[in-house]
């Protein structure tokens, strides 16, 4: 999907900041659409998405890469949402995103990405597995691991996305259907 990025960069579409904005975080769309500026702090360049809305119940703190930072800088502060609905007090839809993909000519969902990221993680890059995984803010199922690491490695994830989006090159973002059936 050489020239998937390119052409979702040229929408000019709030639906299409959204999926700019989940893939270049890793999120999950939910946790994207529904972003708060207050969540946002653009200097210390971190989102921290609290616990009562994480999959896990637990706050997540996304360390922002500068292509986040400015996509964030160019979008209109209409109200507490990032990504505010045309409806007054909601965030935009799950439809208004979901069909960006479709439009481009792509058979992909916006969850997908995360699946994209993983691998990317795990072929090129060196960090420890724990890396991409805290970038996905996946729960620990090791009790005994999760009460031992207690760090964030925001450093480390924040070097990882900024790898990530420099190497968004030829052949990086894979639909999940390519990546399930590398996988087979």
């Amino acid at each position: 999907m050489p020239d998937f990025w390119p052409r979702l960069k040229d929408q000019d579409t709030l639906g299409a900041s959204v999926l700019q904005f989940l893939i270049l975080t890793a999120a999950r769309p939910g946790e994207a659409r529904d972003a708060r500026w207050n969540e946002i702090d653009l200097k210390a360049k971190l989102w921290t998405i609290p616990d009562d809305r994480m999959k896990g119940g637990k706050t997540h703190k996304v360390p922002l890469t500068n292509e986040v930072v400015k996509l964030l800088k160019s979008l209109p502060r209409m109200n507490e949402y990032v990504f505010p609905s045309p409806r007054a007090g909601k965030p935009i839809s799950d439809v208004a995103v979901s069909k960006v993909p479709k439009a481009l000519g792509r058979d992909v969902t916006a969850h997908g990405f995360r699946a994209t990221f993983r691998t990317w993680a795990q072929e090129h890059t060196s960090y420890a597995e724990e890396v991409p995984e805290l970038a996905l803010a996946r729960v620990n199922s090791d009790l005994t691991g999760t009460a031992y690491a207690r760090g964030e490695l925001i450093d480390k994830r924040r070097i990882q996305r900024a790898m990530c989006c420099r190497a968004r090159g030829p052949g990086l973002l894979m639909s999940h259907q390519t990546l399930h059936r590398r996988w087979q």
